[in-house]
């Protein structure tokens, strides 16, 4: 029922009162009283008494209405039932959200059988702007009373006898993700091929062609066109790139076909296909789990529903209310016929926020490629991290191997799904973010860290080679310390510690030859000499007890199990990045970069701002601002200590396969748990003396031992390193 203010109800009764007044003196009523009184109460919401002020012409007893239609009959036109009446004002000033109504005469034309009245009347809506229309009524005379001759064009003036309001929804176009002005995800107009029940003579020979065309099953394209509700259902709808001009021109030889290409959705597209799919993610249909997530009900809202395609995995998922967008409505006049005859009101829809990466494109096209077609069989995995250590920014981050996100998207069938997830290298598992590894001798500046910082050991300590032995074992080609049982470190129950053999090692055994030489029994003794308290202490404060934050979840880091006990093999272990440690390619190359950024561990970042296109601009929403995840975590004096050492890792050390200047830098390998089948081979870099700041990590997972892979991380972070970061 319509809420009118309280001024236009006391004009209404006003009217009806005098109405009532001149029937009571049997004064001539005018036609002007009847086309009043009959708005007014059009203006209360008393349809029924409006209903009695119509000509006969256009009443339809509700008895005969029934009547009618049980016989199936056909219904005379321009009537209708006084159920009818009220229920079209009712749903349509309700559609409206009308609150008031008011109406103004401009014109009249008055005669002995005949009046035409102008009038104007002006809606107010708690829903819609407010609406103001222009009309013309006709009233007739009818057993010597004025009769209102009726027409759907007194509730609208472009309505007709069979019309109808209707709200429709307006789609949000999801927003976009891009990199460097390249697009990784887009929305693109699917392509619409629906069937129009009305003109399908022959439905099972009609069926039996679509599905030639479509591979929709004729028993499906059968139950769509008998349950149709409209004039129209879709049959399938397609990406623009798997729609064929042979196919379109084969189907609209179909009497009953017809194509759309513009009005009946939105598909998603990855048109990068395997580009950085790990951390961009998919939709996928909403399951009941998604709709409670985003709405709190399993049913979902306006916003979100069963048919819904929501975000499943990395920035599509992350970032799923701020891409989505919000849909928009229109309310308008539905003719007969099936088409719009005007539109009352319409609240656009405000589109998705676009993502904008920090990537460099042609660095991740490059760190893509590199991974790509320098690994090879299924036994072979790797992971690369290029970032500015001084704000955190990405600039390329690729798992390898990686997958065609449009799989997701449009789909697969089960051998295909079969294919893709029982691949031995698990191309669907990110190893940048999920991956946890143990960071083997990359983590051994920050052990040099925590001995210097303890005060336990200088630049100059060397291994006390006159009190502790380094020993080898007959045909074996490596070199072990055990603590002496009287020394140090003694009694000492726990296992030997190993070094590889390596050729021209530098002498003597201090911080820096160790470091160069990558020594597992120097750094070993760092943390022995450093001692439990203080190394434990150094790891939380480097975070690597925590999971970094990041655009997408990452992998709690770890120094040892939550089960373990500290104990001196285990502190051992853990100075050169084996023991129980395990960290993501994200983390470490975060936590390294703190080297080349005064002490400071930035915030790793991807998404470098959402934005909204607004008429011809592109408006900035929201933009990242680099922050510290944690602050001074190493001292500049410790730096200024370490850098020069691992400067020399690359010229002189266990890095100079990398064949750069100004480059600091760490190897390191590690073993994945006890399979001793396979490694992990680690490079980490980043330049000096720049004003274009640039770290590299790179990891990769292969057999242990194989020299066809022995280079592969330092082209991979040379070729990187050398690019310009534009």
């Amino acid at each position: 029922m319509i809420r009118l203010k309280r001024a236009y109800i006391s004009i209404a009764m006003l009217a009806l009162l005098a109405f009532a007044m001149a029937l009571v003196g049997c004064e001539e009523i005018t036609a002007g009283d009847v086309c009043a009184q009959y708005l007014s109460y059009i203006a209360s919401g008393n349809y029924g008494a409006a209903y009695d002020m119509l000509h006969s012409s256009r009443l339809y007893a509700d008895a005969d209405y029934l009547s009618a239609e049980d016989k199936g009959e056909s219904h005379p036109a321009r009537r209708l039932t006084r159920q009818q009446f009220i229920d079209r004002y009712t749903n349509i000033f309700g559609v409206l959200g009308i609150t008031n109504y008011t109406y103004t005469f401009t014109r009249e034309v008055t005669g002995d059988a005949i009046c035409v009245f102008d009038y104007d009347i002006y809606f107010e809506s708690d829903i819609v702007e407010d609406l103001y229309f222009s009309y013309c009524v006709t009233l007739l005379r009818e057993d010597r009373r004025w009769k209102v001759e009726w027409s759907p064009a007194l509730i609208f003036p472009d309505m007709d006898w069979g019309d109808t309001v209707r709200t429709d929804s307006l789609q949000a176009r999801r927003g976009e993700i891009l990199a460097d002005g390249m697009l990784l995800a887009e929305t693109v107009n699917a392509v619409s091929v629906s069937a129009n029940p009305a003109m399908i003579t022959d439905l099972s020979q009609f069926a039996r062609q679509v599905s030639a065309l479509t591979d929709v099953s004729t028993e499906r394209i059968i139950g769509q066109v008998e349950n149709a509700t409209g004039d129209f259902v879709i049959i399938k709808q397609y990406y623009p790139d798997q729609f064929s001009q042979t196919l379109e021109s084969q189907l609209l030889l179909i009497e009953g076909i017809s194509i759309d290409r513009s009005n009946f959705g939105t598909l998603r597209n990855y048109p990068q296909w395997d580009m950085l799919a790990h951390i961009i993610g998919y939709v996928g249909p909403a399951t009941e789990e998604d709709l409670i997530a985003l709405t709190g009900s399993v049913k979902g809202n306006s916003l979100y529903n069963s048919d819904s395609r929501v975000g499943k995995a990395g920035l599509e998922y992350m970032y799923e209310k701020q891409l989505r967008g919000s849909d928009g409505y229109f309310i308008y006049i539905l003719g007969a016929d099936g088409t719009n005859k005007g539109t009352l009101y319409r609240e656009p829809a405000s589109d998705g926020l676009d993502i904008q990466l920090t990537l460099d494109y042609e660095m991740q096209e490059r760190a893509d490629k590199l991974l790509k077609y320098s690994l090879y069989g299924d036994n072979t995995a790797g992971a690369v991290i290029v970032l500015n250590p001084t704000t955190g920014a990405i600039k390329a981050m690729s798992s390898y191997p990686s997958y065609d996100l449009n799989l997701f998207a449009r789909g697969m069938n089960e051998a295909e799904w079969q294919a893709l997830s029982s691949k031995a290298n698990a191309p669907l598992f990110n190893r940048l973010t999920q991956g946890r590894y143990p960071p083997g001798s990359i983590f051994k500046p920050f052990t040099v860290a925590i001995a210097l910082e303890s005060g336990k050991m200088t630049p100059s300590t060397a291994f006390p080679t006159d009190k502790e032995e380094i020993y080898g074992i007959d045909g074996d080609d490596k070199l072990y310390w055990r603590p002496s049982d009287t020394g140090e470190f003694g009694p000492w129950n726990y296992a030997i510690i190993t070094r590889v053999t390596l050729r021209n090692r530098h002498t003597p055994l201090n911080m820096h030859n160790g470091m160069i030489d990558s020594d597992n029994i120097y750094f070993a003794y760092a943390a022995l000499r450093t001692g439990i308290d203080a190394f434990a202490g150094f790891t939380d404060r480097l975070g690597l007890n925590e999971a970094i934050p990041f655009d997408v979840s990452v992998h709690k880091a770890q120094v040892k199990n939550e089960e373990s006990e500290w104990n001196p093999m285990l502190l051992a272990e853990s100075a050169f990045g084996q023991g129980e440690i395990l960290v993501t390619p994200l983390q470490a190359a975060s936590l390294f970069g703190s080297l080349a950024n005064k002490g400071s561990i930035m915030q790793p970042y991807l998404v470098k701002g959402l934005y909204r296109t607004r008429g011809i601009g592109y408006v900035e929403e929201e933009t990242h601002t680099p922050t510290a995840w944690k602050e001074n975590v190493i001292s500049e004096d410790i730096i200024r200590t370490i850098e020069p050492m691992l400067e020399d890792v690359i010229n002189i050390g266990t890095g100079r396969s990398l064949d750069m200047q100004n480059v600091a830098g760490k190897t390191g390998t590690a073993q994945v748990g006890d399979d001793r089948m396979r490694e992990i081979s680690w490079f980490v870099g980043y330049r000096l003396r720049t004003s274009d700041p640039l770290l590299v990590l790179v990891m990769l997972e292969t057999p242990a031992n194989n020299s066809a892979f022995t280079s592969t991380r330092f082209l991979i972070a040379r070729t990187l390193l050398s690019m310009d970061d534009a």
